[in-house]
């Protein structure tokens, strides 16, 4: 699985290059909704599907392709990374080392995303399709304000703490997720 701006990363490269012909903000809000499951305490199986095909995604609208897109990429990420003998590296078995990895990426990728005004303002309005898993609409909102202050800036411990508790991490998880990252970057 991937975290947000991980997600962001790639749903900017594939709708630019393999599915321009949707809209680019139902999109990006697509493919940030399944994780809206931590927020909300929704169960995971509701917004993460399997198996997804990639050329299907053309067939779908806008946001159901990018909600499929989430799944399709963490699907994708997990495999690669499992097909490692030395996965999960150097950060042996412990609890928070997929997350560590995960928003490790996040800090690498955020400069390559280039234009941060846009991404946030498509988290400006609620799209119908995200009420239609008997969210409260504050819900949404919530979400979407949360993901908009995480993409404020560059990653960085606190705010991947803010991230977290607000998808309803204890603060000890952030607190070794940020151990984690510190530890992966004194490793060559």
């Amino acid at each position: 699985m991937a975290a947000p701006i991980t997600h962001v990363f790639f749903a900017e490269e594939f709708i630019n290059d393999k599915l321009s012909p949707h809209n680019q903000t139902n999109f990006i809000v697509g493919t940030l909704f399944p994780d809206i499951r931590y927020y909300d305490n929704m169960d995971r199986q509701r917004t993460h599907l399997k198996k997804i095909v990639f050329s299907d995604l053309k067939k779908e609208n806008s946001f159901d392709a990018g909600l499929k897109f989430h799944s399709f990429l963490d699907e994708q990420r997990m495999e690669f990374f499992e097909s490692r003998e030395d996965y999960p590296f150097f950060l042996g078995p412990m609890r928070a080392a997929e997350s560590s990895l995960k928003f490790f990426e996040d800090e690498i990728l955020y400069e390559r995303i280039k234009d941060w005004p846009r991404i946030k303002g498509c988290l400006d309005d609620i799209l119908p399709e995200e009420l239609y898993f008997s969210l409260r609409e504050q819900d949404v909102r919530g979400w979407h304000r949360l993901l908009k202050e995480y993409f404020s800036q560059t990653p960085t411990d606190q705010s991947r703490e803010n991230l977290l508790r607000g998808m309803g991490f204890l603060d000890d998880t952030a607190r070794q997720i940020n151990l984690h990252i510190q530890q992966i970057k004194s490793e060559e």
